[in-house]
This record gives structure tokens, C-alpha cells and sequence, in this order.
């Protein structure tokens, strides 16, 4: 039995507060395969903490476990009570970051070395709040406002692939998506975080760019785009589009 963590995200204007509620990480140099090369699986569940109304029952967050050096190193989309898991993890140090909507709402700092007893549990909890429901009330209403019938049952088709952790049907589901409405810049937002997963960071780089061509202030591809570059090393490049 493994010691259980929890680390409860209070998240509102963007602004994250870490809370570990059984111990503090260590910190260490290592990065990802160093040391005794065991391999890890790190898992928890994820929960709402529903202070401030109901958050909808479709709601789903994606969770990214980046390296040290601020690579991405699996992904994973999970919905309220439901429980991520990121099998074969080398010694190292890692984030967990929190996305919702393709925004990284919160970022966990994780420490996996060889005195951890394996399996690593690590449980998150999100506080709901007014800042959270914004962001899903804008991204509802553009969805809802630039798709058909047949072009939304791809998206929803899309997002089941992703939240499977298909990723090459998802691919394929959203190409047949933004080749039926080339307008579709949320799809094209998503078909840059697919590849951008996939570390196809070319065409994540054309398909963010694309969604930032139809809608020049749409935040999301904005972020989204300069995280590749920097995954590229292409440091002032993602300069350029942050600012």
C-alpha cells in the first residue's frame, strides 16, 4: 500500500495556489531515465470541489505530464471522479499540468526517484469556481456557434477519441473535420494539440497557426503555439506570438 497524496488546485483569474496535504516533494536534479532506470506508474483521481455551484457533468480536464526540461511526456483527458494513470515512467523530475480547453489552469511539481514505493499515487482536486465555468460557458458558445449537426457529432467523436487516448483516430477524425469547414479554428486547435502530443510539433505548429489566422486573438492557439516553438528551442519565435 502506498502512501496517498493529495494536492488540492484553488484556481481563479488564472491565479494557482499548491497545497500538499500529506508531504512535500523533495526536490532533486534528475531528469527522466537517470539513476537506477526503474520504471514507474504514477496515478490518482481526479476530483471538483463543487463549493461554488455544479460544474456540468461533461466536463474534462487533460492532463499533461511533462519532464523537467518541460517536455511532454504523456497525456491524458479525464473527467470529474474519473482517475488518470502515466505507465512507464523513468527517475526523474516532472509536472502535472491541468489544462481545460487547451489553457493550463495549474501545474504540479512531481519527484520520482528510486526511494518511491511503486505504484506512485498522487490524487488532485480542483476547486470549481466562476473563473473555470467562464472559460467553459465562451468555448461552449463559439462551438456551438460555428458547427452543423453532422461537423459537431466529428467533434464529439474527436474529443471521445482523445479523452481514449487514441490519438491517430483522433487525428483523422479532426482532418475530416477542418477539411469539411476549413473555418472550424477550435478544431484546428485541437488538431494541434494531438500533434503536439504526438511531437509532430511541424504540423501543430501549422494547425495552431491556422486557428490564430481565423480568430487572431483566440488566447488558447496563442499559448498553444508559443509552447511549441519553445519545444522547438525556437525561443523567440514563441516570444514573438506570447507577446
Amino acid at each position: 500500500m502506498t502512501r496517498r497524496q493529495c494536492i488540492i488546485l484553488v484556481i481563479g483569474a488564472m491565479v494557482v495556489l499548491h497545497t500538499a496535504i500529506f508531504a512535500k516533494l523533495p526536490q532533486s536534479s534528475s531528469q527522466p531515465g537517470a539513476g537506477t532506470g526503474r520504471i514507474f506508474t504514477l496515478y490518482g483521481d481526479l476530483k471538483l470541489l463543487e463549493f461554488d455551484g455544479a460544474a456540468p457533468a461533461n466536463t474534462f480536464f487533460d492532463l499533461v505530464l511533462y519532464t523537467g526540461g518541460n517536455e511532454a511526456f504523456a497525456r491524458q483527458r479525464v473527467g470529474n471522479g474519473g482517475r488518470y494513470r502515466f505507465n512507464n515512467i523513468p527517475e526523474g523530475n516532472y509536472f502535472i499540468g491541468v489544462e481545460l480547453n487547451n489553457v493550463e489552469i495549474a501545474r504540479v511539481a512531481m519527484l520520482v526517484s528510486q526511494k518511491k514505493v511503486e505504484p506512485i499515487r498522487q490524487d488532485l482536486e480542483l476547486e470549481w469556481t466562476p473563473a473555470i465555468r467562464n472559460r467553459l460557458d465562451v468555448v461552449a458558445a463559439v462551438n456551438s456557434s460555428v458547427r452543423g449537426s453532422q461537423n459537431r457529432a466529428l467533434y464529439e467523436r474527436a474529443m471521445k477519441e482523445i479523452n481514449k487516448n487514441d490519438l491517430v483516430r483522433a487525428t483523422a477524425t479532426l482532418r475530416s473535420l477542418v477539411e469539411a469547414d476549413p473555418k472550424d479554428f477550435p478544431a484546428w486547435n485541437e488538431l494541434g494539440m494531438v500533434y503536439f502530443v504526438q511531437k509532430d510539433f511541424a504540423a501543430a505548429e501549422h494547425s495552431y497557426a491556422k486557428a490564430i489566422e481565423l480568430k487572431p486573438d483566440y488566447i488558447t492557439a496563442l499559448v498553444s503555439l508559443g509552447r511549441v516553438r519553445l519545444a522547438q528551442k525556437n525561443n523567440e519565435g514563441a516570444i514573438q506570438v506570447l507577446e
